[in-house]
């Protein structure tokens, strides 16, 4: 008996629904043991690593984070770059893409370690192709073999990453033992429903930033394009709407 026939235009593709990306570095925190009678803050203390600077001398600013872009938006995102850029970065600091899909088979998909294996290749290529500054290469290659920075290293466990904590209810990061960490973060997907890409150094330059930003989306929608109709039309669809279930005291047993 012959297999039925899968044809593409008949299941819907997996690509990159919507996007988004952070640049991260500064951030403050307030003295809980400073407080009037009236239980205000009296003082306020800041801490920061010093990553990334965002219009203030002290970069007490904190970070940079995007609003969560539509992929065919494409326009607003590039010029949200424009109007928020760092003043000045060190090796520390990156860019952490966000990326949610259309279907939750694409996410299944990328789990696959032939996705982790392709994309280190691709990426390793796309930042030598000479768009980027010396000073760019350079940081990203410390990230890509882990010299230059904790928060980005080589590793994939998508299984452990998603699941950590689960028996326990844990949603904390304690340790750099985290698949938070790796430069592919599935954990984002039980915070945020997203993969985050931790790779990419961060910039001052408008363009490297948008640059990488859309690798990281073109990268995961070429790899999609490759999941067969079959595989698309084998996937049970989750439908999440609650429906009425009617009940009857009728009740049969089956032996």
């Amino acid at each position: 008996m012959p297999l039925p026939d899968f044809k593409s235009a008949d299941y819907p593709a997996l690509h990159v629904k919507y996007f988004g990306y952070e640049i991260e570095g500064a951030f403050n925190y307030e003295d809980f043991a400073d407080r009037d009678d009236d239980d205000e803050y009296v003082s306020e203390y800041y801490r920061h690593d010093g990553s990334v600077c965002v219009g203030a001398d002290d970069c007490d600013d904190g970070e940079i984070a995007s609003p969560k872009f539509r992929i065919d938006r494409r326009l607003q995102f590039r010029q949200f770059v424009g109007c928020h850029l760092p003043d000045e970065t060190n090796r520390s600091c990156g860019i952490h893409v966000h990326a949610s899909f259309n279907n939750a088979l694409a996410y299944q998909k990328c789990c696959d370690v032939e996705f982790y294996v392709q994309f280190r290749k691709a990426v390793w290529r796309f930042m030598h192709n000479g768009l980027f500054s010396e000073k760019t290469v350079r940081e990203f290659e410390g990230r890509f073999d882990g010299s230059g920075s904790s928060y980005c290293r080589d590793g994939f466990n998508p299984d452990s990453s998603i699941n950590t904590g689960y028996r326990n209810f844990e949603t904390s990061v304690t340790n750099l033992d985290s698949g938070r960490y790796n430069c592919i973060n599935f954990e984002a997907y039980r915070k945020f429903g997203t993969i985050e890409c931790r790779m990419f150094p961060s910039s001052t330059d408008k363009d490297e930033i948008i640059a990488m930003v859309e690798f990281w989306i073109e990268f995961c929608n070429s790899y999609l394009q490759n999941v067969s109709p079959y595989e698309r039309a084998n996937f049970e669809k989750i439908e999440t709407e609650i429906e009425t279930v009617d009940t009857s005291e009728d009740v049969l047993i089956c032996v």
